[in-house]
């Protein structure tokens, strides 16, 4: 899948994303974890699959 450009594979210890939440929240008491973000997009994909 990596060499059709559907995914891409990284080997950073950290991912863009992460390194990316990891600055928004510098500052922020109220952000939320990672794992936050998780459960919501999981809760969110999983709603709109029993829509269909």
């Amino acid at each position: 899948m990596e060499d059709l450009n559907l995914i891409k594979v990284s080997s950073d210890p950290i991912s863009k994303m992460k390194a990316y939440l990891m600055r928004m929240r510098k500052d922020s008491d109220s952000a939320p974890s990672i794992e936050e973000i998780a459960k919501m997009v999981d809760e969110v994909r999983t709603s709109r699959n029993e829509e269909k």
